[in-house]
């Protein structure tokens, strides 16, 4: 009994975690369509109004030349189309694995 149990958690865990990844991979290729979008509009300069007080300031600044505003670590990766596009694909491959290796806890 106690074994039954514990193998029915355990697939409720391996699957949440297989459905995060894919989540991520999503959100990854979401992105992917976000930096083609904005790069067709003109959209992908590398400078953009500060928050604090609008002065154009690059988007990988993580200080403000001008105000001294901290922005904090930028991810660059995100922001670009090769980068956001291969992060989702080793997501989706990562997701994929995990769900022939659920099948492989479930066989055995």
């Amino acid at each position: 009994m106690e074994e039954k149990i514990f193998f029915v958690i355990a697939i409720i865990l391996f699957s949440s975690f297989i459905l995060v990844i894919l989540g991520l991979s999503a959100g990854l290729f979401l992105y992917t369509f976000r930096n083609i979008k904005a790069t067709i509009k003109g959209n992908s300069s590398s400078m953009g109004p500060c928050r604090s007080c609008g002065n154009p300031v690059s988007k990988t600044a993580i200080i403000c030349p001008n105000c001294g505003d901290n922005f904090g670590n930028i991810n660059v990766v995100a922001n670009s189309i090769i980068g956001s596009f291969l992060a989702g694909i080793v997501a989706l491959a990562c997701g994929l694995l995990l769900i022939l290796g659920l099948i492989e806890f479930i066989r055995d």
